[in-house]
């Protein structure tokens, strides 16, 4: 048997203890990244969780609101100076509209908030001049082509995404998103 020095012996020692404790450490390094990456995995599904929550209360809440507005006589007495103060009214409880639109069965403009709900005034006059009896919803619309959801009570309605829209950049200050919905 040969034996090796003891200052050899001590430095091979030495190496052997510092790669184990490497290894455990790197191995304990990796676990560690895999368990953060889980935990944030789940933080940010529990976020997109209530993300939906809030989005879908919003959106059913807005419909909810059509619904209210669509019920309202003034709009079928034909009157547009008293369809326009009852948006106007609307927009002021809710704060939410910004523009809200009352357009009849030909695609024509009855009436239209005539004020943002920051009190800024609105162009209704470049509202006016719009076609929207050739919009994509507007057709959809008259064609029936409803995005219904009968499980949830979302009936004769029809619901755009969330989108930047076209026929409010000549309406608005500045541009916007929103969205569009229709009762019928």
């Amino acid at each position: 048997m040969i034996r090796l020095p003891l200052k050899f012996n001590i430095v091979l020692l030495t190496f052997g203890v510092a790669f184990i404790i490497s290894a455990v450490t790197s191995v304990l390094y990796v676990l560690s990244l895999a368990e953060i990456e889980v935990k944030s995995l789940r933080s940010y599904e529990q976020f997109a969780e209530k993300t939906a929550y809030g989005v879908a209360a919003q959106f059913y809440e807005r419909y909810g609101d059509v619904q209210a507005f669509a019920t309202n006589a003034v709009f079928r007495q034909g009157n547009g100076k008293a369809m326009t103060d009852i948006l106007m009214q609307y927009s002021k409880l809710y704060g939410i509209y910004d523009a809200i639109l009352f357009v009849d069965q030909n695609g024509s403009l009855v009436a239209v908030t005539n004020r943002a709900v920051d009190d800024s005034a609105l162009n209704v006059a470049a509202l006016q001049k719009l076609d929207l009896k050739n919009s994509s919803w507007f057709q959809a619309v008259k064609n029936g082509q409803f995005t219904d959801d009968k499980n949830k009570g979302f009936v004769n309605t029809f619901f755009e995404d969330a989108k930047l829209i076209q026929l409010l950049l000549h309406y608005m200050a500045s541009p916007c998103w929103g969205r569009l919905f229709r009762h019928v």
